[in-house]
């Protein structure tokens, strides 16, 4: 089986390399998907996911729930009043 680091962006993925790529459980990436919260689609019993959905979906998460406990948000932008 192929690395998460090894496959192109428009890979399609199984639950496994999915849950490598977001370095979370299988589990955890089974629950999010048969909740509606993370991208996937359900082919017979087994789901499918693209990468570069997964990649959005997380770049996406991360915007709208902010920097995670003990990492600094980015100092505010000093402008010069004369300039």
């Amino acid at each position: 089986m192929p690395e998460p680091e090894d496959l192109a962006e428009d890979d399609v993925l199984t639950a496994e390399e999915a849950a490598g790529l977001l370095r979370v459980s299988v589990s955890t990436v089974l629950k999010e998907s048969r909740a509606a919260r993370l991208p996937g689609v359900k082919v017979g019993r087994e789901w499918r996911y693209s990468r570069l959905a997964l990649l959005r979906h997380l770049r996406q998460y991360a915007g709208e729930h902010g920097p995670d406990e003990g990492e600094q948000p980015p100092p505010p932008e000093v402008t010069d009043p004369a300039g």
